[in-house]
């Protein structure tokens, strides 16, 4: 506080997959306005391809939806290079693997089952028919241990937390 009544300054930065928020203001906005608006920014970076969202600039609010820390270019790997660099022994392993392709190379920000099983077929060293009849309770798995985020619909996307992990682990 800077004056006896005036309201306290918050200043926060929160980093979701790619999308990164960074707010400086009063607190009564982050308590009240703040998610909802990070909610709505989520909704639209998986609708929009984030080099065509603009700088939003709201009640002190700079928010810029895009690819975090490999500066927007894709990832040159194929999903089996992706699994040895990361040295998968298991269908979790896999998953993962098919998720950090689909998230860095084809720059995808959620995904869905589907998705993630195709994925896993193309790391073809690694994949074996039963990771595909077991994908449900292993994405689930990776659900509770905060490795993948769960959204409506069956969408997946990368948690932050394993995402900066799977950059540091590739490299990028």
């Amino acid at each position: 506080m800077t004056k006896e009544g005036a309201k306290m300054e918050s200043r926060i930065t929160i980093n979701l997959g790619s999308l990164s928020v960074e707010y400086e203001g009063p607190e009564d906005y982050l308590r009240n306005d703040l998610f909802a608006l990070i909610e709505k920014l989520q909704n639209i970076s998986v609708n929009v391809a984030p080099q065509s969202l603009p700088l939003e600039e709201d009640a002190g609010i700079i928010s810029k939806v895009g690819a975090s820390s490999n500066s927007g270019a894709a990832l040159n790997l194929s999903a089996d290079n992706i699994a040895a660099k990361l040295g998968v022994k298991n269908a979790r392993d896999v998953a993962l693997a098919a998720t950090a392709y689909l998230a860095f190379v084809e720059q995808k920000t959620s995904f869905s089952r589907q998705e993630i099983l195709n994925a896993m077929k193309r790391a073809t060293s690694y994949y074996k028919q039963t990771m595909g009849s077991n994908l449900s309770k292993t994405l689930a798995r990776m659900v509770r241990d905060d490795e993948l985020l769960q959204g409506s619909k069956g969408a997946y996307s990368l948690s932050a937390g394993c995402r900066k992990r799977l950059e540091n682990d590739l490299g990028i």
